[in-house]
């Protein structure tokens, strides 16, 4: 199907992938002249939707055998029995000693608050990275439009190191050793910001499962989610690594990431971008 060969193309293994005699759900997306976009769902009796703690038995090696594993609210709020499989791997390969990623990806249209709240209490103290936007994230489910405090509660949730989007330019760093601002680099000709986020988390989780330290990792992150604006939809344009290091090094002023580690252990998927395994 048209997908996974999109997938494929891209670098990504889709032997694992299972199949529901279900359609794919949908969304649309409608931008306005000043950047800001609204999503409408599909979902109902979607292929995703199936997602089941079954699977995730299915995929227990899998899951055990990996570095890191990202998931978001948006998979939990698919149907009940998604939710459940959301955190039967979260826990999976947090026991075996992996790094989970986790995206809240608050949506009114597919989950209510409270709902939304109790996945983020329940998998905060797994999570190696949580990554949330402010206000969106942080008002609906922290509480807070600041994206410190949002920081600090997301912490006292349990997780180890949180990343907080703060608006154009500026992303907020707090892994324990006190929360940090960090320019994002600036594209000049953005064409379209659907899957920046995740480019953003992509990435960083990638670079972590590779071992570079929470900074640079981040330095990728938004080195790449920077460049990946500039193609229509979630994959119109996936950054070769070496240009992702390149933007980011340059950000830094050269320090930081150095060249050499920067050109080693690329984790890349046929080049494109970061696949962690």
């Amino acid at each position: 199907m048209p997908l996974l060969r999109r997938a494929a193309d891209l670098g990504v293994d889709v032997s694992h992938v299972r199949r529901a005699p279900r359609p794919n759900g949908a969304y649309l997306l409608c931008a306005d002249t000043d950047g800001d976009r609204e999503f409408v769902y599909w979902r109902t009796d979607s292929a995703g939707s199936t997602l089941s703690p079954a699977h995730v038995d299915s995929w227990r090696t899998l899951l055990t055998g990996s570095k890191a594993l990202i998931t978001s609210g948006i998979t939990g709020a698919l149907s009940p029995g998604s939710r459940d499989a959301v955190l039967a791997a979260a826990r999976t390969v947090h026991g075996a000693g992996g790094h989970l990623s986790y995206d809240p990806n608050y949506r009114s249209r597919l989950t209510g608050r409270a709902e939304a709240r109790e996945l983020l209490a329940r998998i905060a103290p797994l999570t190696g990275l949580l990554k949330a936007s402010c206000p969106a994230d942080a008002l609906a489910l922290l509480d807070t439009a600041d994206p410190r405090t949002a920081a600090a509660r997301c912490r006292a949730l349990g997780t180890r190191a949180v990343a907080v989007t703060a608006g154009a330019g500026r992303l907020l760093l707090d892994h324990g050793t006190g929360a940090e601002y960090h320019p994002v680099p600036v594209n000049p000709a953005p064409v379209d910001a659907t899957g920046a986020g995740d480019c953003f988390t992509g990435t960083v989780t990638a670079r972590i499962a590779l071992g570079d330290r929470i900074e640079d990792a981040v330095a990728y992150g938004t080195a790449a989610a920077s460049l990946s604006v500039s193609g229509r939809g979630g994959t119109g344009h996936v950054p070769a690594f070496a240009a992702t290091a390149a933007l980011a090094a340059a950000h830094r002023g050269g320090g930081g990431a150095s060249a050499t580690r920067a050109g080693t252990g690329t984790g890349t998927g046929a080049g494109r971008g970061p696949v962690a395994r």
